[in-house]
């Protein structure tokens, strides 16, 4: 016996529905989880949990977007430090930025300041550590 178009419209609908609804209640769980394990400001943080059975991972990405003003106001003195690359559009190169941050924290903040910075959803991994 096969449903009819509409039969199996309205149970797909219906699947979709029940769908969304579980994917509110995970990211309500995972929010609670960051609360308790916290999040660096920008990458992973791993914790085992109490009973030992869990290895929970939360990872905050920050997406950087260029300020083209801004780094226009900054560009001549970035000087050769520059984590930025001169093509047509600027492209920014993150290792470069990220080692700044320790070698030469002037530069780093002048080109930061030509950064839109925007936090990223921060994902839960959750592991069990029963089949060690």
């Amino acid at each position: 016996m096969s449903l009819s178009l509409t039969e199996l419209i309205r149970r797909i609908q219906v699947e979709k529905n029940q769908i969304t609804a579980c994917q509110g209640k995970i990211a309500e769980f995972e929010k609670e989880i960051v609360d308790l394990v916290g999040s660096e400001d920008e990458g992973s943080r791993s914790v085992d949990t109490d009973d030992g059975l869990y290895k929970v991972t939360t990872t905050q990405p920050i997406k950087r977007e260029i300020d083209l003003d801004r780094l226009a106001e900054v560009w001549k003195d970035l000087g050769p430090s520059s984590p930025f690359e001169a093509v047509s559009t600027p492209k920014l190169d993150l290792k470069k930025l990220r080692k700044l941050a320790e070698t030469d924290r002037k530069i780093y903040d002048l080109a930061n300041s030509a950064l839109v910075l925007k936090p990223g959803k921060i994902s839960v991994k959750i592991k069990s550590l029963e089949d060690k």
